[in-house]
């Protein structure tokens, strides 16, 4: 008999779903009639070629049939087939299962992949942020004898990581030091050398400080902008401190707040910097993706990206901090008695935006500074023009109250009595402390 086309095609496919049905069962995995050589070699082969979630179910029997058993090899297989299982549900996403496999495999003996397990449990709590379990457990395994490199720097990267999202600022320092020295992986280099910073910035240990930013500046680790953030508020601290010290006390501090807001990167720098960055990771993301690498992987390297937008739109809701930092640089040179330097910087400053609350405040200072050198006409040239400016200024009556002293003690009253109009081009104001400004400048008047 002879078939049509259509009847043959129709025929195969007929036969190939009697056949599924006939030799389906046989093709399954009927793990429970296996014997646990067979079933041990079967998970193996699945581990081999990262099928672990194929290999699970072949584990989880082989550890029911050998959990009862008291012999040495018996232990030995159940041991091993519990850190391979607890592995296998890691690689597959399942974290908290994965873990408490591990934690029974921790308990009993033998324990022949201990380091590899605590690893595991630690990088586990690492990912649940359960910072204090992760301590724990990498200061277990830092504590075993004989550690290999690789063992050491994971032990290192992970307790630091974990002290460091404690606030244990000076127990973090060693372990991230040690991953900073060690690591060939830039990125992970990159960030210990950020926590490092920070922590060396919290504990006051500046002189460490000053040599380790020296040398990420010769990174491109320079233009991370949590590193840019943390100098500034380290920069600022100094300043502070040195600010409640006496004068020849608080010079080292100057020097050093004045160190670390010279490291500060511009704010345009960075972001361009961390656009390029992410860009370049989005195009390899995209590619790699294509090319079908695993969804860890393509976590990994999306977290990278997430985690320089979410810092690139901390530095965008910031302020424009480069004129505060000018500011500054410009207070510590007038603290140090480099006058002239503050006070090119103070002109800048003023020149740039006059209206600027930082504007007004460096128009302040460099009537300081010139006070300071001796340079009083130039100091109160200054202040008339700015008087004429801007008689409702942020500074009128305080730059209008130092004039007035400074002549006053010199017996210049003359010029005293000149500032007159200066004083009734001041508008009214409500503020208390205003008022009696205002109250003291006629009083030196009527003096």
């Amino acid at each position: 008999m002879m078939f049509g086309f259509r009847s043959y095609k129709s025929s195969v496919v007929v036969f190939l779903l009697l056949a599924s049905f006939v030799v389906g069962p046989a093709f399954a995995q009927d793990y429970a009639s296996m014997g646990i050589s067979p079933l041990v070699k079967t998970a193996d082969a699945m581990l081999k070629r990262g099928d672990y979630a194929g290999a699970i179910p072949a584990l989880e029997e082989v550890i029911v049939r050998t959990i009862e058993l008291t012999s040495a090899p018996g232990r030995e297989t159940l041991q091993n087939s519990r850190f391979q299982l607890g592995r296998a549900l890691f690689q597959v996403g399942e974290s908290a299962e994965g873990m408490k496999i591990i934690e029974e495999y921790l308990a009993e003996e033998p324990r022949d992949n201990e380091r590899l397990a605590l690893r595991m449990m630690a990088q586990g709590h690492l990912d649940a942020q359960e910072w204090d379990k992760v301590a724990e457990i990498a200061g277990r395994l830092l504590d075993m004898p004989g550690l290999e490199k690789d063992d050491l720097l994971n032990a290192n990267l992970l307790y630091g990581q974990a002290r460091f999202r404690q606030e244990l600022w000076e127990d973090c320092i060693k372990p991230l030091g040690y991953v900073v020295k060690n690591t060939k992986n830039g990125k992970i280099r990159q960030s210990s050398q950020i926590m490092t910073v920070r922590a060396l910035v919290e504990s006051g240990q500046w002189n460490v400080l000053f040599g380790l930013v020296r040398s990420i500046y010769r990174t491109d680790a320079k233009y991370d902008i949590t590193l840019n953030i943390t100098l500034m508020l380290a920069g600022k601290t100094l300043f502070d401190d040195a600010g409640e010290k006496e004068a020849e006390e608080g010079k080292d501090d100057y020097l050093n707040a004045l160190f670390l807001y010279r490291m500060v990167l511009p704010r345009e720098e960075l972001i361009g910097f961390a656009n390029k960055r992410i860009s370049g990771l989005s195009a390899e993301l995209a590619k790699r993706t294509k090319a079908g690498i695993k969804g860890t992987e393509i976590e990994e390297r999306q977290a990278e990206i997430d985690g320089i937008e979410a810092s690139l739109a901390t530095l965008k809701d910031l302020p424009p901090y480069e004129d505060e930092v000018t500011f500054r640089i410009g207070q510590i040179y007038a603290e140090v008695k480099r006058y002239w330097e503050g006070y090119v910087l103070f002109d800048s400053l003023y020149e740039k935006d006059r209206n600027s609350d930082i504007g007004e405040a460096a128009i302040l200072q460099s009537v300081l500074v010139l006070y300071d050198v001796g340079e009083t006409d130039r100091a109160e040239e200054r202040i008339i023009r700015y008087l004429d400016e801007k008689p409702d200024g942020q500074y009128a009556r305080t730059l209008l109250s130092m004039m007035m002293r400074n002549n006053l003690i010199a017996g210049n009253l003359d010029k005293v009595a000149g500032l007159q109009k200066n004083i009734k081009q001041i508008p009214e104001s409500e503020d208390v402390e205003e008022q009696k400004s205002e109250a003291d400048l006629y009083y030196m008047q009527a003096f």
